[in-house]
């Protein structure tokens, strides 16, 4: 297999250079006179630019950019000015070092980052729901929550790409990002709403001139996953410099990892469950989750099993012949068994397939010294496929008349069944070759805006962007459930044929009903399962439209130096409308249908429709005031300020505000520290979403069984803004006497009042458990009573909707440090540390319900883990023409008994280390440099997971074969990877 790969991967890099390095050898042959610059890297080679660095570097940095005709950016405060150094903690992170962490897309670079966890991505954090995005990268700062986390470009919002408020960072024109700001605490003040947790801002080469082209390619050494990425960036300046165009295409595609229920990486179904003959519900202290292989359904088979009745416990074979069904051996949680005949998940992919396209174009010029405007256009398109599982029918109502019925039982078994007018199955369709999920996300983003200097050091803007963006999702082979209802009552005609009981009743009611045999696997026709498994789609559209502008400058100066200040507003007005061809709410009309599995439109996923919009008017300001200067004890003292507020037509008016302090004792040293109030604004959509059905299954503790079970949820536009405090300090240090060296420590703590969000039914079903009294009780709807624990009481269903419940407090400590160092004439070796210590993860929904001290557990129902100790190693080592990166990444150690509802023998999960490692060659000597002195081309090989670490088993609680066994978001599931490629710089 390792040989396929590398075949493959060479075969495909190849192919993609071929062009490429044509035109490299035409550029060689046309400036063979140049001559080799000295060997010292470029900027951009170095690992990362940590903020430590760019703390001490701030005013030459910044002097730099005025001299180079660069923007300033301070993405942590709208402060943009000569020798200003924000309070609050920022990371800077460079592009191309980037690339060379994960050559598959930027996003994926700065998942590996420990400021980021739990992030969703092709191979990170699946969702096995249609109502979600499978594909694109969504950042997660802190783990707290995609939409707590604000994604900017050059600092100005998009449209949101999902319902969920956040943002598909793979439309961004990565070709053009100099570099990436991640802002480590509250900037609402800032930056306004979502910001909750931080702001990963892109920042474009405005600037670029040139030609840059990047061909990647890919595949795991299992030979799968493969991918493939082409880009090409241009840029020139026109009129005397006044006029810069610039602009990129990249086309990215991912093959996805099929069928993980097939291969070594998933096992064999393993499961926890409870033991057999303990007191005590599954997953109790007293009968505590023990992890099975080969875990299954007995009630269930891919053929068909006899639930009730005389003939029970009887399956269908393949053809049709009844035999009795091996149950397996049963566990201490109902209806789950080890070995036999039952059915179990199967047929969904690990990662999903993804194609993303991406075109950019910016045009900017200067009217005057000191005014000068843009224009910008933004497309992208991305579209996933993935395999969902198998639809399972656990109660279908077979009646003795079915004509497939009878031509499959014998005379004896026939005459067991006597007067039996019906009985129930279970099955598992099998035969719908899963559920296909296909999603597409179209972004358009277009933008204008002017800026301008005036009286001195006073500067002005006011830009504009329209965004828009369409989610469609559509998943086939749906079991629409009055269809399946007729087809399943199959009966013979006077002729004799086998037809629809309905087209005799009632003729014309379903035209071109098929009659559907479930009598062993494989026994469906075509035809039949093309007439009951039918699409269901949904679209959600949302629409920005923002307007801003700020004005700074130095009003005045106190002895200590220039107060700096910006004044400014706002105005956003955003849309959604989401159209669904399943409503939920459309009542399911079953006229002349003798037994529907369900009373909905279709068996599994239902999405409903929604419109809704809202506009946002702010006023912002922002104060820097330096208080001391070059004092014995004080080379500099200054303190921040920001302050915004905003009216939102849904919700009203909010404040929020920030204050912070710079203290420089003594060159080298710098305190710092910040306290901010923070909000997240509800989503339009969980304002406005329709009614939605989902099936998921759960083990329902009062009846000890395990099912699947129906959740309604949808839309509150009740809903207030969730309220952050945030709280940082911390120390940075560039002392003289150690050259390269620069470390940042900054202590953080973050509460969440009023946060937004749905108790998931899983917890709804523990709580009330755990608590008869408890207000969850109310959501739970029983076909029996509230108290009965046969296993005929299992839910019905559970409702869900959008609340303002939880408090939430997380607490941690960031460190970075770096050192550069030049170990010989031509060598350096540059270190770089990134760790976060994270000890507290408290949420508290209702007085009812006890906090969850999340901090260091693991749960793959989410598949989340959040590891208190988490961290980055850098080495990298230039000689010549020669570079060298190896990260090691380290995931600390995490335990499941964070939940006292759900206790595991199996519990404690150490630490996990993956090593990661990119080998580059500069090929100037052949290609030639630019005028820079840089290369024009560069080869790279890469190896993600170079010691191919496996992923910890931990088995899930809900459903033989439905998750990977591990925890998708926080460690390495497809192993080992290579990727080689090239980039050309003209």
């Amino acid at each position: 297999m390792f040989c396929k790969s590398k075949a493959y991967l060479l075969g495909s890099v190849a192919a993609m250079l071929l062009p490429l390095s044509a035109h490299a050898q035409a550029v060689s042959s046309q400036g063979s006179n140049v001559q080799s610059p000295a060997t010292a890297p470029t900027p951009s080679e170095v690992p990362a630019v940590d903020a430590a660095q760019a703390d001490g570097q701030a005013t030459a940095d910044t002097e730099a950019g005025d001299a180079q005709g660069r923007d300033i950016v301070v993405t942590g405060s709208r402060i943009s000015q000569r020798g200003y150094t924000a309070p609050t903690p920022v990371t800077v992170v460079d592009a191309v070092a980037l690339s060379n962490s994960a050559p598959t897309n930027i996003p994926d670079a700065l998942n590996k980052l420990p400021q980021l966890a739990n992030s969703r991505s092709n191979n990170q954090s699946p969702v096995l729901v249609a109502n979600a995005p499978q594909g694109g990268n969504y950042l997660n700062l802190r783990g707290i929550g995609i939409n707590r986390s604000l994604v900017l470009l050059d600092g100005q919002r998009l449209a949101p790409t999902t319902f969920e408020g956040a943002v598909d960072t793979n439309i961004l024109p990565q070709l053009l990002v100099r570099q990436v700001d991640i802002v480590t605490a509250g900037a609402s003040a800032s930056y306004g709403s979502d910001a909750v947790t931080g702001v990963v801002n892109f920042i474009l080469d405005k600037k670029f001139t040139g030609l840059k082209a990047n061909a990647t390619a890919g595949i795991s050494d299992r030979g799968d996953g493969a991918f493939q990425r082409l880009g090409l960036a241009a840029g020139t300046s026109l009129l005397d410099d006044r006029l810069h165009l610039e602009g990129s295409v990249e086309y990215y595609r991912s093959a996805g990892i099929d069928a993980h229920g097939k291969n070594e990486r998933a096992g064999n179904t393993p499961l926890a469950v409870g033991t057999l003959g303990l007191s005590g519900a599954a997953g109790s202290a007293t009968n505590p989750y023990v992890t099975v292989f080969n875990a299954r359904f007995p009630a269930q088979t891919f053929g068909s099993v006899i639930n009730t009745g005389p003939l029970a416990g009887n399956q269908f074979l393949p053809g049709g012949t009844l035999a009795p069904l091996n149950a397996g051996t049963r566990t201490g949680t109902g209806g789950i068994n080890v070995g036999g005949d039952g059915a179990y998940h199967n047929q969904m992919w690990l990662t999903p397939r993804v194609t993303n396209r991406q075109a950019f174009g910016r045009v900017g010029y200067d009217f005057s010294d000191s005014v000068s405007g843009y224009v910008l256009a933004n497309y992208a398109y991305s579209d996933f496929n993935q395999i969902n599982p198998t639809q399972s029918v656990n109660a279908i109502t077979i009646y003795s008349d079915n004509a497939f019925l009878q031509q499959s039982l014998t005379a004896a078994q026939r005459a067991q069944l006597g007067t039996t007018q019906s009985f129930s199955i279970g099955r598992r369709l099998n035969e719908d070759g899963g559920l296909k999920v296909h999603g597409a996300t179209k972004n358009f983003t277009t933008g204008a805006g002017l800026e301008g200097r005036f009286g001195g050091d006073w500067t002005w803007n006011l830009n504009y962007v329209h965004s828009y963006s369409r989610l469609t999702i559509q998943q086939d082979n749906q079991i629409q459930v009055p269809r399946f209802a007729a087809a399943v009552d199959a009966v013979r005609d006077n002729s004799g044929n086998i037809v629809c009981r309905v087209t005799i009743t009632n003729p014309g009611l379903y035209p071109g009903c098929v009659p559907i045999n479930l009598f062993g696997a494989g026994s469906p026709s075509e035809a039949a399962l093309r007439y009951v498994l039918q699409p269901s789609s949904f679209t959600v559209e949302n629409t920005l439209d923002d307007v801003n502008g700020a004005i700074s400058g130095s009003p005045f100066s106190t002895w200590a130096g220039p107060v700096n200040v910006v004044v400014g507003g706002e105005y956003r007005k955003a849309t959604l409308k989401q159209t669904s061809t399943a409503n939920p709410a459309i009542p399911v009309d079953f006229t002349g249908l003798r037994s529907p599995i369900a009373n909905r439109l279709f068996n599994s996923q239902q999405v409903g429709v929604g419109a809704g919009s809202n506009t946002v008017k702010e006023a912002f300001g922002e104060i820097a005031v330096p208080l001391l200067k070059d004092l014995s004890f004080a080379q500099k003292f200054d303190l921040n300020g920001a302050v915004r507020y905003t009216d939102y037509s849904t919700s009203g008016g909010v404040t929020t505000w920030k204050g912070g302090f710079n203290y420089i004792p003594t060159q080298g040293i710098r305190f710092r520290g910040t306290i901010s109030r923070d909000i997240r604004a509800p989503t339009l959509y969980e304002l406005f979403a329709g009614t939605q059905i989902s099936r998921q299954t759960f083990t329902d503790r009062q009846t000890n069984t395990t099912n699947e079970l129906i959740t309604i949820s949808g839309g509150n536009p009740n809903l207030k803004p969730e309220i952050g405090i945030t709280k940082t300090v911390g120390i940075v240090l560039t002392p003289s006497f150690l050259p390269g060296f620069s470390a940042s420590i900054d202590a953080w703590e973050i509460k969440i009042k009023g946060g937004v969000g749905q108790v998931d039914a899983g917890t709804v079903l523990n709580q009330c458990f755990a608590n008869a009294a408890s207000p969850f009780c109310s959501q739970i709807i029983r076909p029996i009573s509230a108290t009965d624990t046969s296993a005929a009481n299992f839910p019905s269903q559970i409702n869900a909707f959008n609340i303002n419940l939880a408090n939430e407090r997380y607490r941690g400590i960031d460190l970075d440090v770096s050192q550069r160092l030049t170990i010989a004439s031509d060598t350096r070796l540059d270190l770089r540390l990134l760790a976060s210590y994270v000890p507290t993860r408290d949420i508290s929904t209702l007085p009812t319900v006890p906090t969850q001290h999340q901090a260091g557990g693991i749960s793959v129902n989410g598949p989340y883990g959040y590891p208190k100790l988490s961290g980055t190693f850098q080495v990298n080592v230039n000689n010549g023409p020669f570079n060298l990166f190896v990260a090691e990444r380290l995931v600390g150690a995490m335990d499941r008994n964070w939940n006292p509802l759900q206790v595991f023998t199996q519990h404690r999960y150490g630490p996990v280390y993956y090593t990661d490692l990119t080998a580059s060659v500069d090929l100037g000597a052949f290609a030639g440099r630019d005028a820079d002195g840089k290369s024009n081309a560069t080869l790279f090989f890469n190896v993600n997971n170079l010691f191919d670490r496996k992923p910890p088993l931990v088995a899930d609680t809900s459903s033989p074969g439905l998750n990977f066994p591990s925890a998708q978001a926080v460690y390495d599931v497809v192993g080992r990877f290579m990727s080689a490629g090239v980039r050309l710089n003209f």
